[in-house]
């Protein structure tokens, strides 16, 4: 793969985008400044900040990085980037939080497409050496690998510049619109027709689980339930899932799928999983999105064993991700023409088990921890998220306003934890036992 041309200093120039950026671009036709396309980090940072590093550490990585000062709008009718010569990053200046300890409680919007760079900073001043610092991307450019390669980057800016050395960074040999373009040419030549063929075969009749309740007039508003995996039961659960040659990942995502079932009633769903698409190593220190979800589809009676159902997840996620490449929103264009992206046609509900950070940004002269963040969107209807925390992990489950009710979601997440036991203790028990606990106990709790 070789590069395209990419502007100089006294240039702008329209480059290609990708087919995931087509498919965010609809949902900010329907949401434009929604924080669910807001990819936000908060750090706290204690010790003595050095406001003129981080600037500069910040206006050079928008510098390197085209995708982060790009703008994005419809040129004869197709999605392009309009990449800037230059884009200053704005650092904001904040008051003191109402809560220093809590998380910050509005939902960040994100930064405009019409507008660069694509990465909002504002600085909250806790006190002289006190600060949280507010880092907020856009869904467009960015995914978990972007935010290991700023997190890397950062901070070797940021030291070279507080001691008034020169960063050592290798140049880039790619820009994203490099792999957009090589992506576009290779689905145009074919290159993915075998893909094609096993997703037609895959999703043929596939019809989304059927969940009680509908989004409510803003569809992508939605609440955070959550719940815990204590360190002892992510290890039962890694250990049954060996003796099934299964990874933590399907034992879940079948637990998942238990529950589900219980809820909606339909034996035969998909659930979406998002996946990284950088195997290339040329890929790697690019900022962009390369995100894609696969639909991972298993069925299930009442009856059937747990054990049974984990063999049916394990075998259509290793079938997923071998099929992967292919992005979603081209899938839907070849195999339901004329629907659009966020019509969600083969699944309403998702599920990721985060990895650790690659990396934790250290600064000289700062001690750095993660602040929270209100998260107050969500893409599709129900949305899992499994964090690694300390000595265990993480449950969050996003549920749009108006999908399943409040009740619902809380014993959702509080009780994943109890539904993995469950099935990790006995794995002949049937699926249905799982779910039914946790399915709407009267009309007005759905």
């Amino acid at each position: 793969m070789t590069a395209t041309g990419h502007v100089t200093p006294d240039e702008t120039y329209l480059l290609p985008t990708s087919f995931v950026q087509r498919g965010v671009w609809d949902v900010a036709r329907l949401a434009p400044r929604h924080p669910v396309l807001a990819v936000p980090e908060a750090l706290r940072l204690r010790g003595r900040l050095d406001r003129t590093a981080l600037r500069r550490a910040l206006d050079e990585l928008v510098r390197r990085h085209e995708s982060l000062r790009s703008t994005f709008r419809e040129a004869d009718g197709e999605l392009v980037a309009q990449v800037h010569a230059h884009a200053e990053v704005e650092l904001e200046r904040a008051g003191p939080l109402p809560d220093p300890d809590g998380p910050l409680a509005e939902a960040p919007a994100p930064p405009e497409l019409t507008h660069a760079p694509l990465l909002r900073v504002r600085l909250f001043e806790l006190g002289p050496d006190d600060h949280v610092v507010l880092v907020v991307s856009h869904l467009m450019v960015y995914d978990a690998a972007s935010r290991d390669v700023l997190t890397r980057e950062l901070g070797l800016l940021y030291r070279a510049y507080a001691l008034g050395t020169d960063p050592a960074l290798p140049p880039l040999p790619l820009q994203y619109a490099d792999v957009a373009n090589w992506q576009n040419d290779s689905i145009a030549s074919g290159a993915y027709s075998g893909q094609l063929h096993h997703w037609r075969r895959v999703l043929a009749g596939l019809a989304r689980p059927s969940l009680p309740g509908s989004p409510g007039e803003d569809r992508f508003a939605a609440q955070v339930h959550r719940g815990r995996l204590d360190e002892p039961l992510l290890a039962a659960a890694t250990e049954s899932g060996k003796n099934a040659d299964a990874s933590l990942f399907m034992v879940l995502l079948s637990v998942y799928h238990a529950l589900l079932a219980g809820i909606g009633g339909r034996a035969d769903f998909a659930i979406g999983t998002p996946v990284l698409c950088r195997d290339r190593p040329e890929f790697q220190g690019i900022v962009g999105r390369f995100v894609n979800h696969v639909a991972i589809r298993a069925e299930s009676t009442s009856d059937t064993p747990f054990a049974t159902l984990l063999s049916r997840v394990r075998r259509a996620s290793l079938d997923a991700f071998a099929h992967r490449d292919l992005p979603l929103e081209y899938l839907q264009a070849q195999l339901l023409p004329g629907t659009a992206s966020t019509d969600d046609p083969w699944f309403r509900a998702t599920f990721v088990l985060h990895s650790a950070a690659a990396g934790e940004l250290t600064l000289p002269g700062l001690t750095i921890a993660r602040h929270p963040v209100s998260r107050g969107a969500a893409r599709y209807d129900l949305e899992l998220h499994v964090w690694p925390a300390g000595d265990g992990a993480e449950v969050q489950l996003l549920r749009r306003t108006g999908v399943l009710s409040a009740a619902t979601g809380d014993r959702l997440a509080a009780g994943f934890a109890e539904a993995v036991r469950a099935a990790v203790a006995d794995p002949a028990r049937p699926a249905g036992e799982l779910g039914s606990r946790f399915a709407p106990r009267k009309d007005n709790d759905r």
